[in-house]
C-alpha cells in the first residue's frame, strides 16, 4: 500500500527545519500530563477543557500547517460522507487510510484512530457504523482547541 500512502500530500517542511528538529517534533506531547501543564485549565485531567473542547498539544514548529490541515480532514469527511450515500466504499477507505496516516504525523492521535476504524468500516462495507464513525469524527474534529508548544 506504499503508494497509496504517498497520495497524501501536505506543505513540505524546508529550511530553517532541519530533519533532526522535524522528527524531533513528531514525538507525541499530547498526554493529559503535557496538556495539564499548559495553561489551559482542564476538568479531572482528561484531555478536555472545561468548555467542552478536545485539547490537542501540537509542538509550535507546526502552527503554520494546521489550520489548512483540519480544514482538509473536515473536507475530507464530507467527501466521505458524499461517498458513503454512493455506496462508494473504495472512496472512503482510501480517505481513511490517508487520514490514519496524517494525523499521528502532526500529534493527532485520535484523528488517526478516528480514520483507522472508517478505512475497517469501509472494508466491510459496513455503512451503518461507517455513517456513526463519520458523525463522531465530525464532531471531534469541530471540537479541537489546539495548543501549541515549543520543541
Amino acid at each position: 500500500n506504499l503508494p497509496k500512502c504517498l497520495t497524501f500530500t501536505t506543505k513540505v517542511i524546508s529550511p530553517p527545519y532541519t530533519i533532526q528538529k522535524y522528527f524531533k517534533a513528531k514525538e507525541p506531547i499530547n498526554t493529559a500530563n503535557e496538556i495539564a501543564d499548559s495553561s489551559i485549565p482542564l476538568h479531572e485531567n482528561t484531555g478536555t477543557d472545561q468548555g467542552g473542547k478536545n485539547v490537542v498539544a501540537v509542538y509550535s514548529v507546526f502552527k503554520e500547517v494546521i489550520p489548512s490541515f483540519l480544514n482538509e480532514v473536515r473536507q475530507n469527511i464530507r467527501t466521505m460522507s458524499e461517498a458513503l450515500q454512493d455506496n462508494n466504499f473504495e472512496t472512503i477507505l482510501n480517505i481513511g487510510h490517508r487520514l490514519k496516516g496524517a494525523g499521528g504525523g502532526y500529534g493527532f492521535d485520535h484523528i488517526s484512530k478516528m480514520a483507522m476504524l472508517i478505512e475497517k468500516n469501509a472494508e466491510e462495507k459496513n455503512t451503518k457504523e461507517i455513517q456513526k464513525k463519520l458523525e463522531e469524527f465530525s464532531n471531534y474534529v469541530e471540537s479541537i482547541h489546539v495548543v501549541y508548544k515549543e520543541a
